[in-house]
């Protein structure tokens, strides 16, 4: 009878770590759908392990891991990593009008496409195309959070 009892909790254990195994690899697998399909992820996780993300060769999942390891985080204390990115575009359009009636100057002459880089995460590209001014706003950024368990 008790070895009954223990071969149930056995197998429920075995049980609930193969459902937690299924909905770990259903999760990634709508994810990578959804990055091959080339939807925007309004909330992409993949969910892995300590072995999965040391041989994965995925760019951000490197990224983590160097991080990780720059930071010295052993893998027991690592509970979760995130990564984080923003992309702003952002377009505004305006017309030129010219009130001078009496001087006519042709507005292609006055046309030019210049691109101010700020720093590598912004730029702003300014454009006049036949007395249409179009500026272009480009922003990137991106951070990491490493959630842990240290003792001290």
């Amino acid at each position: 009878m008790l070895y009954i009892l223990f071969s149930q909790i056995y197998y429920n254990r075995i049980l609930e770590y193969k459902r937690q195994k299924i909905e770990v690899l259903t999760n990634n697998n709508r994810a990578y759908e959804t990055e091959i399909n080339g939807q925007i992820m309004q909330k992409g996780i993949f969910l892995m392990n300590i072995a999965e993300i040391s041989k994965s060769r995925d760019s951000i999942t490197k990224l983590l891991n160097q991080t990780r390891q720059e930071l010295q985080i052993k893998d027991r204390e690592l509970n979760r990593a995130s990564y984080f990115r923003t992309v702003v575009k952002d377009t505004v359009w305006s017309t030129i009008e010219y009130r001078d009636t009496v001087l006519l100057i042709n507005p292609s002459i006055c046309d030019f496409n210049k691109i101010i880089e700020y720093n590598h995460l912004t730029s702003v590209e300014l454009s006049v195309i036949n007395g249409n001014i179009q500026s272009v706003l480009n922003f990137e950024d991106s951070f990491q959070i490493f959630d842990l368990s240290r003792q001290y």
